[in-house]
């Protein structure tokens, strides 16, 4: 907990901290494109290993999930992994595959020695995933308790092409209980950011999500985030300039770096080109 403090998000009883993660400023960063764009997220390339957050005291614990490479074609081989730790012996972890007709399991064996969090598996990819693909890390130990972790890649019923966000308005708390892919910058302004039971938000690399000094992201439930390697969640102000979005440490520098504080009340402000009245 240590680490989830050093990141200033508060904890409360009912509700824990995103993983802990090095949250630093960056300069502006142009926006990536995002499921508005394209209809969906782009499938990233390459080996993706993505941090997990969850509510306190969740077991078996989920601490890391990779997949190598998740834009594997038919054909292809994958290898998944992750790092599952609980109070009581880990007896299954297995990952489920759902691709455009149907779904395939693949068991991970421990790695390493006995005492070893990691679980590692292979398999071959056996069909096309052009409109279904979703990576599923269930985990269960000697208590019978179960725990899983949901990668979304393609899935029509997540993905709204007319948002492609997760549906939150700056200046209003919001509490996230679906499934949210980000692949740019976004966040949420003056106001809280709750991930509840039925919730995930999945930021794959470059994405960048930002909350306010003075308020806090929570996770309660079984909801969780899934953080890649090369996104962030930071703490900031989500602003825009006219062509991309950014995020700055306070409103001061935004204006400074010739943007205005982004003040969405109406998920048309969300897509780009921003109507005029939205800034």
């Amino acid at each position: 907990m240590e680490r989830a403090k050093n990141i200033g998000i508060a904890i409360i009883a009912a509700a824990a901290v995103i993983a802990a993660f090095v949250l630093q400023y960056h300069a502006p960063v142009a926006r990536a494109p995002e499921a508005s764009d394209t209809g969906y997220p782009p499938i990233p390339h390459g080996a993706q290993t993505y941090g997990v957050g969850e509510a306190q005291g969740t077991l078996p614990a989920i601490r890391t999930v990779s997949v190598d490479a998740p834009d594997a074609a038919q054909g292809d081989t994958q290898t998944f992994s992750a790092v599952v730790s609980s109070d009581a012996p880990i007896t299954s972890v297995v990952v489920t595959t759902k691709t455009d007709h149907g779904s395939t399991d693949t068991p991970l064996a421990a790695a390493g020695n006995a005492s070893s969090s990691l679980y590692a598996g292979s398999w071959m990819m056996n069909d096309t995933h052009a409109t279904s693909y979703l990576t599923t890390f269930t985990a269960k130990d000697a208590k019978g308790r179960t725990n899983a972790v949901t990668l979304t890649w393609r899935d029509p019923s997540v993905v709204d092409p007319a948002t492609g966000v997760c549906g939150q308005e700056d200046g209003a708390s919001f509490t996230l209980t679906a499934t949210c892919v980000e692949t740019g910058v976004d966040g949420i302004n003056n106001a809280n950011f709750t991930i509840a039971t039925g919730g995930t938000l999945q930021l794959n690399n470059p994405a960048q999500f930002a909350w306010n000094k003075g308020f806090s992201i929570f996770i309660s439930g079984t909801g969780k985030s899934l953080i890649a390697a090369g996104a962030a969640i930071k703490k900031g102000f989500v602003c825009f300039d006219g062509t991309s979005y950014f995020i700055t440490p306070d409103s001061a520098t935004c204006t400074a770096d010739g943007g205005t504080l982004r003040n969405v009340n109406n998920l048309q402000c969300r897509t780009l080109p921003r109507p005029p009245d939205c800034l």
